[in-house]
């Protein structure tokens, strides 16, 4: 995205915070929208749009070709001025292109090829051209420049040799099955290359630095020359192992994330080329909130279980056969074995369950009270990062509207009061002689 602004119409927020967390005001904006990702650069001119891949172009000293990219809707087609030399040794005709117009639709790939700069002045200058590209109305300035000196190149790969721009450490210090942080170190490789005596500079970003080789032949260091023309150096890193208290979930963040931003560049007397690497640690978890320590038989209850991994329902255990977790009237507990969620820290994942009426007589049944029966639920994550985390809920609290007791048992009153069978009953109360009416 090409965002230009262009007027401002008031105080915006304090802070870049607030900016970023904030809805937007004081803003008038005007969207066009178009499909163009070899585009550096678009002009648009209400109706039709004119884009190159590159306004600037760059040469070494060495004869090369590169490629630069015109698009446009414009039933006028594209169409490239005549080229301007300035600056270098004084020389002309040293840029070369394979066409210069197009029509639209099509492709507009245009070859650009620089000759050998080999400048015979003492103190020689980067050699420079210009030239236009149009469309009706639209325009971009092309600039390209040829230095006379050995290009410099700089690129961060991993161990197969692939671009690498972020490195992520996944861990959590209860984690009993993980193995030791100190064994999760990563490696990358910088390779970077220029002429004698240009430099290294390294720049480190974070909150908690990440720790880096200090010495020895891959320490990182600023001002590191180069003298050979082309090195490489493969870096070991390690990051700093979290604390059982900052990711307490009573008392910390569960949830800990470090980051810190490494940042290359090579530079000589004429270029700087620059490149970074995100290196970041979270701290990978599940935290599961129970509201209600009892659950009543017969109603709906609820749990919310927070996680930045996906996790699974892993089992569900009751310490009696006759409870049961289920979904509405399916009486197969096993049913919610195998629910799934994950990836929400915010609001979490809502997981109802209701625990089913006890049917059988008994004994089993007249146990149930608040110092008994419990359930087991395992939430184990499916990555392998986070410990299991298991809670309890005490399953065989009586259900609140109940009134079934068989004639000739004890009955201990689930309610705070009773009004009726000739007198008020306090709820703790047996009463041994209920109505043989009663349901």
């Amino acid at each position: 995205y090409t965002i230009v602004v262009r007027e401002i119409l008031g105080p915006g927020y304090r802070s870049i915070e607030d900016a970023a967390t904030c809805k937007p005001f004081n803003t008038v904006s005007e969207l066009f929208r178009f499909d163009d990702s070899d585009s550096e650069s678009v002009q648009f001119d209400g109706k039709y749009f004119l884009s190159v891949s590159d306004e600037t172009i760059h040469y070494d000293k060495e004869q090369s070709t590169q490629t630069f990219v015109v698009k446009t809707d414009s039933p006028l087609g594209w169409q490239i001025g005549e080229i301007t030399y300035t600056g270098g040794d004084g020389s002309e005709d040293w840029l070369h292109m394979d066409k210069d117009h197009g029509t639209r639709g099509t492709n507009g790939e245009v070859n650009l090829t620089a000759d050998a700069y080999n400048p015979t002045v003492s103190d020689p200058t980067p050699r420079e051209a210009t030239f236009t590209v149009t469309s009706g109305r639209m325009e971009h300035t092309i600039h390209v420049t040829q230095s006379h000196l050995q290009g410099i190149s700089l690129e961060i790969v991993d161990a197969s040799g692939q671009p690498l721009t972020d490195i992520r450490f996944r861990s959590n210090p209860r984690s009993p099955s993980q193995p030791p942080l100190e064994e999760q170190e990563e490696t990358f490789t910088v390779k970077w290359s220029g002429p004698s005596g240009c430099r290294m500079a390294i720049i480190m970003l974070g909150d908690r630095v990440f720790p880096f080789e200090t010495t020895g032949d891959n320490a990182i260091y600023e001002g590191r020359t180069l003298t050979n023309g082309q090195e490489e150096y493969t870096f070991t890193i390690k990051p700093t192992a979290f604390t059982l208290r900052e990711t307490d979930p009573a008392e910390g963040n569960p949830f800990l994330q470090d980051g810190a931003t490494v940042t290359f560049q090579v530079s000589n007397a004429e270029e700087t080329l620059t490149k970074s690497i995100y290196i970041r640690h979270e701290c990978i978890s599940i935290v599961v909130e129970n509201p209600e320590k009892y659950s009543y038989m017969g109603h709906e209850e609820a749990l919310t279980v927070y996680s930045n991994t996906s996790w699974i329902l892993h089992e569900v255990t009751t310490e009696l056969p006759n409870l049961f977790l289920i979904p509405g009237t399916n009486a197969d507990y096993k049913y919610r074995e195998g629910t799934t969620g994950g990836y929400n820290m915010k609001t979490g994942d809502r997981l109802t369950y209701e625990v089913e009426r006890a049917t059988t007589t008994g004994s089993d049944l007249y146990g149930l009270t608040r110092s008994g029966r419990k359930m087991w639920l395992t939430f184990r994550d499916t990555e392998g990062i986070a410990p299991d985390q298991t809670i309890d809920v005490i399953a065989a609290t009586p259900d609140p509207t109940a009134t079934w007791c068989p004639v000739g048992r004890p009955y201990t009153y689930p309610y705070a009061s009773y009004s009726g069978y000739g007198k008020e009953k306090q709820a703790g109360t047996p009463h041994s002689t209920p109505p043989a009416t009663w349901a």
